[in-house]
């Protein structure tokens, strides 16, 4: 059993498995440009937020052309899957993630039943007319912001930290890097969201905050956009939301969920596959050091 473990811990690992989790993971994206690109919103000019608080009036932001700040979301999303690519962690970073996700799913219904909390608002509930490509814009934006200001500046002082404190205080400084960016970011879901999402906000608060420190910023920023960026692909056939805003989304709808689709078969098909493949790789080298 500890040995099949041990095969079963290197699929994540392989090329094969990286390379479809990167197909499926490119289809958002992909269909975002689609949109942007046919429906003109690329050429135009958006308010981006660089200081703000949900609920707060107050709020600085610029207005930059939307192909410069889009190019560089784009940018991070392409370079952090390359990345984690080359260093073989993708996969195991997606598996992580992923296991978070539906922990923290798990977390939050539990805690939204007992407290009897309710979500304030869904996608559906705040897409108005005009405005569709406006958050489809924030699906991007919101996790590369939150995920600099939550986890990426608290890591930069962390590791500043690290040669100037003693092992016992910077043991506390870790402590604290966890916790408290965790919970400002739980607290910063409540205005929007409301109280039902404290408990899942943390959970996976925590968990990305461990990616980012374990493993590299780019972890915990690449399943954000992921986990937010899935939305775009039922937008276009999403209740309340304007056929006429999502032209291209709804008319190659039928293609985008097919080629995720296929992409999530031809994933759990290569899995057995990939640890048979493991497995003769690994009683290979082992026969190979047993006949040194």
């Amino acid at each position: 059993m500890k040995k099949f473990m041990q095969y079963a811990k290197e699929i994540p690992s392989n090329i094969v498995f990286q390379s479809i989790l990167a197909f499926i993971f490119s289809i958002p994206l992909i269909s975002t440009l689609g949109q942007f690109i046919t429906s003109g919103f690329i050429s135009k000019n958006t308010s981006v937020l660089i200081l703000y608080w949900p609920g707060v009036t107050w709020n600085f932001s610029v207005n930059l052309p939307v192909w410069l700040i889009f190019g560089i979301i784009a940018a991070s999303y392409v370079v952090g899957i390359a990345y984690m690519f080359k260093n073989r962690i993708f996969g195991k970073i997606v598996v992580i993630g992923f296991i978070g996700l539906i922990v923290a799913q798990i977390v939050g219904i539990a805690f939204s039943t007992i407290t009897n909390f309710k979500e304030l608002q869904q996608v559906s509930s705040v897409a108005k007319a005009g405005v569709v490509n406006r958050m489809l814009f924030s699906l991007w934006h919101n996790p590369a912001w939150e995920e600099i200001v939550f986890r990426g500046l608290p890591l930069i002082c962390l590791m500043a930290l690290k040669k100037r404190l003693s092992k016992k205080r910077y043991n506390f400084a870790i402590a604290l890097y966890f916790i408290i960016p965790s919970i400002a970011m739980a607290l910063y879901h409540i205005p929007n969201h409301g109280a039902s999402r404290i408990a899942d906000t943390l959970v996976l608060s925590l968990v990305f905050a461990w990616l980012a420190f374990k493993y590299t910023f780019f972890a915990p920023l690449i399943m954000h956009y992921i986990a937010d960026s899935i939305t775009v692909l039922y937008l276009g056939d999403m209740k309340g939301i304007p056929k006429n805003e999502v032209l291209w989304l709804s008319n190659n709808s039928g293609l985008i969920n097919s080629a995720f689709s296929i992409g999530i078969i031809v994933l759990l098909i290569s899995i057995p596959f990939i640890l048979i493949y493991n497995i003769k790789k690994m009683k290979k080298a082992d026969t190979l050091n047993y006949n040194l």
